[in-house]
């Protein structure tokens, strides 16, 4: 399983929409982020399809997620955006076939579990606990 840039965005992207109790524009993401407007929207449409943001047209419309945080793994977000390749390749010799056993199948298994693992409330709780402490003003 391969982790782009794109994934990391798509994880970024909806970290911000869990925050947030309202729908956001693929502009207000981006503002968040400080991303292309026009990169993001590849991204939102590729979470979109894979049925984990949903959008709503109109004047009170934006993205929001579609199913709540702690049903999302970073698995899913991960497999919208990059499908599930993983670092395996079919083995056309004895060294790969070596490689493949003891290097890239287990480390395509442990990856997959991790991703598994954690769910997106977990990040969302995580930034909260960071920001809070970080700009939190005492008099």
């Amino acid at each position: 399983m391969k982790i782009t840039s794109k994934s990391r965005i798509a994880i970024k992207s909806l970290i911000v929409l869990g925050l947030e109790s309202k729908r956001l524009s693929v502009r207000e993401i981006a503002e968040v982020e400080d991303l292309s407007v026009r990169y993001l929207e590849q991204v939102i449409s590729s979470l979109k399809k894979s049925h984990l943001v949903d959008s709503l047209k109109g004047a009170n419309g934006g993205y929001a997620l579609a199913k709540s945080a702690d049903q999302i793994t970073v698995f899913d977000i991960v497999t919208a955006i990059e499908g599930n390749q993983g670092f395996s390749e079919e083995a056309t010799s004895t060294m790969e076939k070596v490689l493949d056993d003891f290097v890239f199948s287990p480390l395509d298994y442990h990856l997959e579990e991790k991703l598994k693992s954690v769910k997106l409330i977990e990040l969302i709780e995580e930034f909260r606990s960071k920001t809070n402490s970080e700009y939190m003003y005492y008099i």
